[in-house]
């Protein structure tokens, strides 16, 4: 069996966690966004991106990401009902082969 567990370990997962929901949670936010977009990006794109994010809460924001890394979700799969697209690539920090197992799970 091939473990498919989380891209980060316990701690820098706290640590990450306990930095979102800080008095720093902004700044952490704008990096981790940066971190996931395109540098290819046009600016207009970007600046949007920001906006919509400073939206957010960064101490709900804090509990999601808790929440997607140590919640189990694996019951919840097999009951999607919907066509579901599900998009991975070489350079993503999540394996392409868990990406794969999730697929085989969807029932659709």
């Amino acid at each position: 069996m091939q473990y498919y567990g989380s891209i980060v370990d316990s701690v820098s997962a706290m640590d990450y966690i306990n930095a979102l929901s800080g008095a720093n949670g902004d700044s952490i936010k704008q990096i981790m966004l940066n971190r996931q977009i395109s540098s290819n990006i046009r600016e207009e794109d970007k600046q949007m991106l920001y906006r919509v994010n400073a939206n957010f809460s960064c101490q709900i924001g804090a509990a999601i990401v808790a929440s997607t890394l140590y919640d189990d979700f694996r019951d919840v799969f097999p009951r999607i009902t919907l066509p579901t697209l599900i998009i991975s690539g070489a350079a993503s920090l999540t394996p392409i082969s868990s990406q794969k197992w999730l697929h085989r799970q969807i029932q659709y």
